[in-house]
């Protein structure tokens, strides 16, 4: 058994979804393990992580902006509650095992840029 562990680091411009399927699936082929178990911990709660299919939509935004009215800089305390901060994603032939639609983002409370830092942890062989 092998482990790996790595911080990496996405600039976001916008509230909303981004998509870091590709950040993640290049460090995962890079660490040349065939089969194993990725955890993706992002250290911040004004954001959060989602695998989803086709969530580059504002929607998803909007529910969580009415759940944290009234609106203010300080978006988490109620989105972490019942969002996640971590995620968990086999690995399988050195790939991430995300299904067919299936993209890894980062969705952004803030409006303003942020640098979010991900540690991401991969045990295998």
């Amino acid at each position: 058994m092998r482990q790996a562990q790595d911080v990496i680091t996405i600039q976001t411009g916008r509230q909303g979804n981004h998509d870091i399927t590709r950040d993640i699936a290049a460090w995962v082929e890079r660490q040349g393990m065939a089969t194993g178990v990725l955890t993706v911990f992002l250290q911040h709660v004004s954001a959060h992580l989602t695998v989803q299919e086709h969530a580059d939509r504002d929607d998803l935004h909007t529910f969580f902006q009415r759940m944290e009215s009234p609106p203010s800089d300080s978006y988490g305390e109620f989105t972490s509650a019942v969002t996640s901060v971590q995620l968990s994603v086999p690995v399988a032939d050195g790939r991430a095992a995300l299904g067919t639609r299936q993209r890894v983002y980062l969705h952004e409370h803030r409006g303003t840029p942020q640098r979010r830092s991900l540690v991401l942890h991969l045990m295998g062989e």
